[in-house]
């Protein structure tokens, strides 16, 4: 499969190939998009543009419901008058089964990792219910941290960052940076969150360490 735009607004080339049959389908996909002008898509109200080069792979068996694709973004550019981001070499990979999705990003000096041990739907599922039980708290003013911990799925997240990042690429117009970013939170019988931010830095200002904790 093949897509190209030449409308000078949206120059996007898109290239897919695969297999409909038999198990596993299998696919690959690289997209390109050059100078894409958001302002003229009325996506942005500032002169806006946004080039990148995306290239991904990834199987799945509807058999077993086994899901395994990476996606990386080779290069992302943004520009505005005032401000440029630039991002690079950033790379995610899904893995599911029936009894586990693990979900991992890295990009330099910063590693992040998700996993749970359900299958993608009911992974899916299972963060709706949350929404909406987070939703019902907010409209009530009545907040209760042991159903937001029965409605969300057991889970491991870790996070992991230096000071050479896509995140570190972003705050950097803003004038802001931090020397590491360290994030662990889990559920399982109760919710459990330890977070530490070193070397916080925005103009003038420096902060040496921000630490947050929370256990149920």
């Amino acid at each position: 499969v093949s897509v190209h735009s030449d409308n000078p607004d949206t120059r996007i080339q898109l290239m897919a190939e695969g297999n409909l049959t038999p198990q596993p389908l299998e696919w690959t996909v690289i997209a390109d998009g050059d100078a894409i002008d958001l302002h003229a898509l009325r996506f942005s109200e500032l002169e806006s543009t946004l080039s990148f080069n995306i290239s991904g792979k990834g199987s799945l068996n509807t058999d077993n419901r086994d899901i395994d694709a990476e996606l990386t973004l080779n290069d992302l550019r943004f520009e505005q008058p005032a401000r440029t981001i630039s991002l690079s070499d950033v790379s995610a990979r899904l893995s599911s089964s029936d009894s586990l999705t693990d979900l991992s990003l890295r990009n330099r000096d910063l590693a992040a990792r998700f996993s749970s041990p359900v299958p993608l739907d009911t992974l899916m599922t299972r963060f709706s219910l949350t929404s909406e039980v987070i939703a019902y708290q907010t409209d009530t003013l009545v907040f209760n941290v042991s159903d937001i911990q029965r409605a969300l799925p057991e889970f491991i997240f870790d996070f992991n960052a230096g000071s050479n990042n896509m995140l570190t690429d972003i705050l950097a117009p803003d004038k802001m940076k931090f020397r590491r970013l360290n994030i662990s939170a889990r559920n399982d019988s109760t919710i459990r969150l330890d977070s530490e931010l070193l070397g916080f830095m925005t103009g003038t200002t420096r902060l040496d360490t921000i630490c947050i904790d929370a256990d149920q």
